[in-house]
């Protein structure tokens, strides 16, 4: 999970996650995952899935695993709320597997997407998609899925502390991967990368300077919330 998508899931997603619910993550990281962190309550009943094996979560009574992407040994209409976080990007076929999404989640409850617009090309093990707003709200649709939240954000530079009107001055944001200095070797921002951050706000506010500065590369992703 890199620092825009969390920031995301915070800012939108997040609030829908609440007591009682019983909850699925796709493709989950660490356990508890990365987000189950960020949800904090132990009162959502979690559960997670993947198809890779070796998950570090997989003796874990409430994960699941199955070798089949688009075919889930799951119940129809088990869950709330299915959530899936940087995943479908890595999916071939996206409408069979939103299908799939669609058949184990309860009448009324919702499915949360979040996928990276700019990232790199990472094949885990394929990469196929980048989807904006409007692709989401046509294949919702397609499904039969009632968009209630579609959007593409970049709230990095808001995070480190960059003022609007910096954050829109031109040539300042290449949006491609992290403002926090993520690259495909190293996920985790170091002190040093935080340190770059604050010289390069300090120069940025600089007008001379700033039209000498190479741009600061931020991530951009897309967040969908759709209701069966």
């Amino acid at each position: 999970m890199h620092l825009n998508n969390e920031l995301i899931f915070l800012k939108y997603a997040k609030p829908y996650f609440q007591s009682g619910q019983k909850i699925i993550e796709i493709g989950p990281q660490g356990n508890p995952t990365a987000y189950q962190k960020l949800v904090d309550n132990p009162a959502v009943e979690w559960h997670s899935l993947d198809i890779i094996e070796g998950y570090a979560g997989e003796n874990n009574h409430n994960f699941i695993f199955t070798k089949d992407p688009y075919n889930y040994p799951i119940a129809d209409n088990t869950y709330d709320l299915v959530f899936s976080g940087g995943v479908m990007c890595n999916v071939g076929e996206i409408w069979t597997w939103m299908q799939e999404l669609k058949r184990i989640v309860k009448p009324g409850g919702l499915i949360i997407t979040i996928t990276p617009i700019s990232w790199p090309y990472a094949n885990a093990p394929v990469d196929c998609w980048r989807i904006y707003p409007d692709g989401f709200k046509a294949l919702n649709n397609f499904l039969g899925l009632e968009t209630i939240h579609c959007s593409k954000e970049s709230l990095e530079l808001q995070h480190f502390g960059f003022t609007d009107q910096l954050a829109k001055t031109e040539n300042l944001v290449v949006p491609y991967v992290s403002a926090a200095g993520y690259s495909e070797k190293s996920r985790n921002m170091t002190s040093v990368n935080k340190h770059k951050m604050l010289v390069n706000r300090l120069l940025k506010s600089i007008p001379l300077v700033r039209r000498y500065m190479n741009p600061v590369h931020t991530a951009l992703d897309t967040i969908s919330v759709a209701k069966k």
